[in-house]
């Protein structure tokens, strides 16, 4: 029994291309990466999917290294992209390889995600007053207040989303006294 993979390659080719998967290497889920040859380069491709068969074509190329076990995009934003292509006529390889960060294109690992935290700094009568005009902000700094001064970003998704661009992790920020021309 062998494991046909059909793969998206980043080229302008309407077509999916099916590659043998060796015995010992465990099928990649869609929306994996997968090195593999095509013609006389390798390129990376994503599983679209796969498939078990008796008869196989041996001409057919296997797959080189399954990059990742783990999809590198969700299923849901696959099957969208997988959608729009048929829907616009567009070639899969594209559609699929454009919503694709640039390094992870080139085979290149999977960083992990960095969690991110929001911290509360001391706020001067200045800023007191300013907040007085932002509800959303002050509602943010509360729900901070409520948490111990420490948050995880995910805690405050809801409140900061809603303040936008205005309201910025203070530890990338540092706030400038414009009389003396140094940081606050």
């Amino acid at each position: 029994m062998s494991v046909i993979v059909r793969v998206a390659v980043p080229r302008p080719l309407w077509t999916l291309f099916d590659y043998l998967l060796p015995p010992d290497v465990s099928p990649p889920r869609p929306g994996a990466r997968v090195r593999v040859p095509f013609g006389s380069a390798e390129l990376v491709g994503l599983a679209v999917e796969t498939a078990c068969t008796d008869g196989v074509d041996p001409e057919l190329k296997s797959v080189l290294e399954v990059i990742d076990q783990q999809p590198v995009l969700q299923a849901d934003i696959f099957e969208l992209i997988r959608w729009a292509a048929a829907y616009y006529r567009h070639p899969p390889g594209d559609a699929l390889f454009s919503a694709v960060p640039a390094a992870l294109r080139d085979g290149r690992a999977l960083q992990p995600l960095r969690r991110r935290f929001w911290q509360l700094e001391a706020i001067d009568d200045a800023r007191a007053e300013s907040l007085k005009r932002a509800p959303r902000q002050l509602a943010a700094i509360e729900q901070l207040r409520s948490a111990g001064g420490i948050a995880e970003h995910e805690a405050l998704i809801g409140t900061v989303r809603n303040v936008g661009y205005k309201m910025v992790p203070p530890s990338r920020t540092s706030l400038r006294d414009e009389s003396a021309g140094a940081p606050a």
